[in-house]
C-alpha cells in the first residue's frame, strides 16, 4: 500500500501520442523563437536578457526526445 503518493502513476498523467506531438510543437515554437532572436541585430558589446543559444539547445534536446519517444506512442 502506497500511503505517500510517491510513484509517478498518481500524480503524472500518461505521455500519450497527443501529448507528445503537443510537446513537440511547443519546442519547435521555442527553437524558431530563438533562431529569430538570435539572428536579431543587435548594438556592439550589448548582450540579451535570455540566453538564446542555450534555450536551442533545449528546445532541439526537447524534439530528439519527442521524436524517438514517438514510435512508442504511436496509435495502431
Amino acid at each position: 500500500m502506497d500511503l505517500f503518493y510517491t510513484r509517478a502513476t498518481h500524480y503524472l498523467p500518461r505521455m500519450t501520442f497527443e501529448i507528445t506531438l503537443k510537446m513537440m510543437l511547443v519546442a519547435l515554437a521555442f527553437g524558431l523563437l530563438s533562431l529569430w532572436q538570435v539572428r536579431r541585430k543587435r548594438k556592439p558589446g550589448a548582450l540579451p536578457w535570455v540566453p538564446w543559444h542555450g534555450v536551442m539547445f533545449l528546445a532541439l534536446l526537447a524534439l530528439v526526445a519527442g521524436a524517438a519517444h514517438l514510435p512508442a506512442v504511436w496509435p495502431r
